[in-house]
């Protein structure tokens, strides 16, 4: 039997409700029901918020696997071509080991929104990260990582005006984790 986030969550509703009831009958005063009501109220907001939630709640994953919500994704980046990988509420791991850097510049966007993305780059491929975060985190090779702000980081390989992988990284409520 496949259960959908509906039963899952008006499940976990009762469950609550009839705990908080037991406990007050003990004398344990607990704001469960709150929290429930509170865990609902969010859950709806996100299913308004992420394109294509609404109706059915099954994970999804669109344009290849750059865009996962719900689940997690692996997803490979070939070529010279710009690209944007999106993930909210699952995991992906994107592989960049083959960006092809030999017409100039190669550009790729990253959000990480109450999901993680793990980034694989080519140890020897110059690299440039400008990352943003807010509530959430990136870690880069070698062990350094930011968690709040504005920053840029970059391999030992860069050079300001050579070609290389030019990456803009956004991390909300999410971790982006950099490795080699």
């Amino acid at each position: 039997m496949k259960m959908n986030w509906f039963s899952i969550v008006t499940g976990a509703f009762l469950i609550l409700l009839g705990l908080s009831m037991i406990l007050h009958v003990f004398g344990i005063h607990l704001p469960l029901v709150r929290a429930a009501i509170a865990l609902i109220i969010i859950y709806a907001g996100v299913r308004m918020l992420i394109p294509g939630s609404r109706g059915s709640c099954k994970a999804w994953s669109k344009d290849g696997g750059r865009s996962t919500a719900f689940s997690s994704s692996s997803v490979e980046h070939a070529g010279a071509a710009p690209a944007e990988y999106s993930v909210a509420f699952g995991s992906q791991k994107i592989d960049l080991t083959k960006a092809d850097l030999s017409k100039g510049d190669v550009h790729v966007r990253i959000n990480a929104a109450f999901g993680s993305a793990e980034v694989r780059l080519d140890p020897s491929m110059p690299v440039r990260i400008t990352f943003s975060c807010a509530f959430g985190s990136v870690k880069f090779p070698g062990g350094s990582a930011a968690v709040i702000g504005t920053n840029t980081y970059k391999s030992e390989s860069y050079k300001e005006g050579s070609p290389a992988l030019l990456i803009d990284a956004d991390a909300a409520f999410g971790e982006i984790k950099v490795v080699n």
